[in-house]
């Protein structure tokens, strides 16, 4: 709501890790927030005790980030920005959720599979407890008429 209502991430985050730690509901949520300039391709990545993000690049992923306690677990934690990225032409960034990994990504990309097809089966074939969420972004120039 916050983000919605035009606050930077950086302070949403930071009221949402000490909404966790008050409410004692540390490990409650996780956040992986992709901020994206539309004009420049240039991505700013947070992640929050969530899963790495994927660049994919042709028949490659390289991982971004790495795993980190969640928010809530001590109120004087700040969420780090993890990385920045550019998008480029035919690169796709996939935010995923944990139990979703680097093996099953780099299998799918060495198919050749386009970037929505590599979503749905990542999501198709996830055998965990818990659930599955995978966001594929692609930025496509518009063709203004």
């Amino acid at each position: 709501r916050l983000l919605s209502c035009g606050f930077p991430a950086e302070a949403a985050l930071k009221s949402l890790n000490s909404l966790c730690a008050l409410r004692e509901r540390a490990g409650a949520v996780t956040v992986d927030l992709a901020c994206i300039c539309l004009d420049t391709g240039k991505v700013r990545i947070y992640k929050w005790g969530s899963a790495p993000s994927y660049l994919l690049s042709g028949a490659s992923a390289e991982k971004l980030g790495t795993s980190s306690a969640p928010p809530g677990i001590s109120a004087a934690e700040n969420c780090q920005v993890c990385c920045s990225v550019t998008l480029r032409k035919h690169q796709t960034l996939l935010l995923v959720s944990d139990g979703l990994g680097e093996p099953e990504i780099d299998a799918l990309c060495k198919e050749s599979k386009a970037p929505a097809a590599i979503a749905e089966a990542l999501v198709k074939n996830h055998l965990g407890q818990d659930d599955a969420t995978v966001v594929s972004i692609q930025l496509v120039r518009s063709e203004i008429s």
